[in-house]
């Protein structure tokens, strides 16, 4: 029989993976996004949000400085060492990731609040539950995904 201690280091592990490990992709859906740089850079193809909204009113996770930052300083911001270095890189991927979910013309795998493809859960909880856990692994691992994701193909907007 399992130990209590053995049980619950599985269920994490469970956990974990589904959170933070990207699913396999499925050869029937070309998975496409934008660069946090293309956002940063054509702010006229925004849609749902304006540049100067806050970050922090998006992802209420998000504290300190982090929260602080409008849209688009979230996209400008560079990572560094330590927790704060964390939580910038998180915040311009997770920036990129919203944007990318809310464009009518980006076929994006993650969504706002629902699951996405794959089994993606929702960007804004996913995100905002890497910043109050406050681990720099788990948030690097997250703005990570989301890169990869924004990251791959063409953006189709361009």
């Amino acid at each position: 029989m399992a130990s209590a201690a053995s049980l619950l280091t599985a269920v994490i592990v469970v956990i974990a993976t589904l959170v933070l490990a990207p699913p396999a992709q499925t050869a029937r859906k070309r998975v496409v996004g934008c660069t946090h740089a293309y956002w940063k850079h054509h702010r006229d193809a925004w849609q749902q949000i304006a540049p100067q909204h806050s970050f922090g009113a998006v992802f209420d996770g998000a504290g300190g400085r982090v929260a602080r930052l409008t849209m688009l300083e979230a996209l400008r911001a560079r990572g560094g060492r330590g927790v704060e270095g964390a939580e910038r890189t998180l915040a311009r991927a997770a920036a990129a990731a919203w944007l990318n979910a809310a464009h009518d013309d980006v076929d994006y795998p993650w969504s706002h609040t629902g699951f996405g493809e794959g089994g993606r859960p929702g960007l804004v909880n996913a995100v905002n539950v890497a910043f109050t856990n406050g681990d720099r692994a788990t948030m690097l691992a997250l703005a990570g995904w989301l890169d990869h994701d924004s990251n791959r193909t063409e953006c189709p907007l361009d």
